[in-house]
């Protein structure tokens, strides 16, 4: 007997747990593995290859109806079960007292900081950040739920992203423009709860971290915007697929199709630490933005972000990560089938496409014109 188990360490590689059992003198078998070298070249995309694409894409399982508004908010109910079922161990879970402590720390001249801890689930204690204004206020600030990817240092809230230069430093930027900015923790990769998935960890965390802001007056949730850079653009749509609050969201750096993902991307050195195995098989990024509308929802992606960008420039391609560039006609049927729902709800406003010069990064500038733009409405 053999079982082969997949599972990610906390560093994002993949590992492979093989348990051999047999009776009397039985040989246990032999394991070969082998390492797939990166191509020679960039591997090129065919007409063949978009019409098999384009096949599977529209006979995938969550494709959405576009028949009625009716049976699109059906499909939406049944859909987001079935999300919280597949990230949160079966089901969504009741959400708990958050216990929350707040620690003053230095911070910029032009907004406080303070350090959260605050319960998400029971026995399990997370560590936030909370960037508020410094000047009084008539009225309570909007708020942004910042999230990171695989970028930035896992498993914290960075400080780092509260100063001008780094990565991340969207959540600099709006806290220097009056928005309170609450940053929770990320790519924690040694899974806490049993059956969960990662990224079903990171959502949770972020949503009880809304709950455990809620009790500063200083913050108006009614105008709560949800910024993502790379997987933390993933759990941004996630966020909003799942919860009602926020008003508008900005993906950056990450909508593309399962179809890239698991055609162009390597793996390593790329992390597999949650997307191929737990959501890839059932649904597109497209449709979970579908289950998000008709929130505000701008994507970006930067001309220098090779691995990602729509029809980037195949020879600044590295080919130990991606074999290929994303073809610009796969990516605009993903950005059809959300046009499509959002078109459904009337509100083809609500969603857009910014694409900026630089690379794997937030236009933090769009966003902020996004967010507020939406804030407002």
């Amino acid at each position: 007997m053999a079982e082969l188990v997949y599972r990610n360490d906390r560093y994002g590689h993949t590992v492979w747990e093989l348990t051999l059992s047999g009776q009397g003198n039985e040989a246990p078998g032999e394991v070969e593995l082998r390492i797939i070298p990166p191509p020679s070249a960039p591997i090129l995309y065919t007409r063949e290859d978009f019409a098999e694409f384009r096949r599977q894409f529209d006979q995938r399982p969550s494709r959405f109806p576009d028949n009625s508004l009716a049976a699109f908010s059906a499909w939406q109910a049944q859909y987001r079960q079935k999300l919280s079922a597949w990230l949160m161990g079966g089901a969504r879970p009741a959400a708990v007292a958050p216990e929350t402590r707040w620690e003053p720390l230095p911070g910029p001249s032009n907004f406080h900081l303070e350090r959260l801890r605050y319960t998400s689930r029971p026995g399990r204690t997370v560590e936030a950040l909370l960037a508020l204004p410094r000047e009084a206020r008539a009225k309570p600030s909007p708020i942004i739920l910042a999230l990171h990817g695989h970028e930035a240092t896992w498993g914290q809230a960075v400080r780092e992203a509260f100063q001008p230069g780094h990565i991340n430093d969207f959540c600099h930027y709006f806290a220097s423009n009056g928005f309170a900015v609450l940053a929770t923790p990320t790519m924690e990769h040694r899974l806490q709860n049993k059956n969960w998935t990662l990224y079903g960890e990171w959502v949770w965390d972020a949503l009880a971290g809304l709950n455990a802001v809620t009790e500063r007056p200083e913050i108006d949730m009614s105008r709560l915007g949800v910024v993502g850079l790379s997987t933390g653009a993933q759990l941004a749509e996630l966020v909003a697929a799942l919860d009602c609050r926020p008003r508008g969201i900005v993906v950056a750096g990450i909508f593309t199709t399962r179809n890239h993902l698991s055609k162009r991307f390597r793996i390593p050195p790329h992390c597999d630490c949650g997307s191929s195995k737990y959501l890839m098989p059932h649904i597109e990024q497209s449709d979970i933005v579908a289950l998000a509308a008709p929130v505000f929802c701008q994507v970006q992606h930067g001309q220098q972000d090779h691995c990602l960008y729509p029809g980037a420039d195949p020879a600044k391609l590295k080919l130990d990560w991606n074999t290929g560039v994303m073809p610009p006609e796969e990516f605009a049927a993903a950005v059809d089938e959300v046009k499509r729902a959002y078109k459904l709800l009337g509100a083809t406003d609500r969603f857009s496409v910014h694409i900026h010069p630089g690379g794997h990064a937030v236009d933090n500038a769009a966003a902020l014109a996004w967010i507020a733009k939406c804030s407002k409405t």
